[in-house]
């Protein structure tokens, strides 16, 4: 397949993208498990755009030359909270309380807002959908289109004294027939995990998304069949899980489709007839908690509907 291509368009999906320069082997066995293990989609679902635009070669430019461009960009870390993403909350909470001028109410409703004053509304399009319906409800019916997709996670603890360090995780092609989207290796990707490393391992069971939108609704017994599952599918054996938590999230991830990036690009316009009030969160731009705090250190983050 061509090893260039012109400028991507806005309905450029990563299944066009990867079809051309990986073909589909590359994006069954490559795209696929990537893709729904970081947005919760199939590639065919994803805007190259609001996805992975550095993947897009420029005008002119060949896919060889948009990886080494990617490459001189330098690889990013993977980092955490030390003891969990509470530290971080807790340390914005103090900074801002320390600030002079600040006043902070937590834990407290918002039923409406009003214009006339500055707002950044940070919840899921659906809460600034509602608290804009009012105001401004141009940009709330814009936002009630964004789709969201659910997950479920189940962080296991499992009595493992003989396993070696594995890496940080692992992610399932579809075509394999896994019971989850992938697997994430708590203890092994982090220090402090667990108390005692040398006999118990975390991890965590990803599933859910656009290709398994019904596990939202399973009971506990039918995912225990799931993480036992996929669990034993990388470890090699049934492992004795010593505790479980299952979170579950109806709307866990907004969808990136091309559809997505329009409506944003509709909602910018909309909002701007309210200039005292922005929105802002993982259907702005990023999605992940990196991208999220470089859009904030950058702010007003580019592409996004602030003003």
């Amino acid at each position: 397949r061509g090893l260039s291509s012109a400028a991507p368009a806005d309905e450029q999906t990563l299944q066009d993208w990867g079809l051309r320069f990986l073909g589909q082997a590359g994006v069954d066995y490559a795209l696929n498990p990537m893709l729904r293990g970081v947005y919760a989609a199939r590639p065919s679902e994803l805007c190259l755009l609001s996805t992975f635009p550095a993947f897009a070669p420029r005008p002119g430019e060949t896919l060889l030359g948009a990886l080494r461009r990617r490459r001189k960009e330098g690889r990013r870390r993977m980092m955490a909270a030390k003891n969990g993403n509470q530290e971080v909350v807790e340390c914005l909470v103090n900074t801002l309380a320390n600030m002079p001028g600040v006043r902070m109410r937590l834990n407290s409703s918002v039923e409406q807002i009003t214009s006339g004053k500055n707002f950044l509304l940070t919840g899921s399009s659906q809460s600034a959908a509602q608290l804009l319906q009012r105001i401004n409800p141009a940009t709330a019916e814009l936002l009630k289109g964004i789709i969201y997709l659910p997950l479920v996670t189940a962080t296991v603890f499992v009595a493992t004294p003989t396993l070696k360090r594995r890496g940080v995780g692992v992610l399932f092609p579809e075509r394999e027939d896994a019971h989850g989207l992938g697997i994430l290796f708590n203890s092994d990707a982090f220090p402090g995990r667990v108390r005692n490393e040398a006999a118990v391992s975390s991890f965590t069971c990803i599933f859910g998304g656009s290709s398994q939108p019904g596990v939202l609704r399973e009971d506990a017994a039918k995912l225990d069949e799931r993480i036992h599952g996929d669990l034993e599918r990388i470890l090699g054996f049934r492992p004795q899980v010593l505790e479980r938590v299952i979170q579950r999230w109806p709307n866990a991830l907004p969808l990136y489709s091309p559809e997505h990036r329009k409506i944003l690009q509709k909602a910018q316009e909309a909002l701007a007839r309210t200039p005292a009030i922005a929105v802002f969160g993982n259907y702005t731009g990023q999605i992940s908690a990196r991208g999220i705090w470089q859009q904030v250190l950058s702010w007003p983050p580019a592409g996004s509907l602030s003003q």
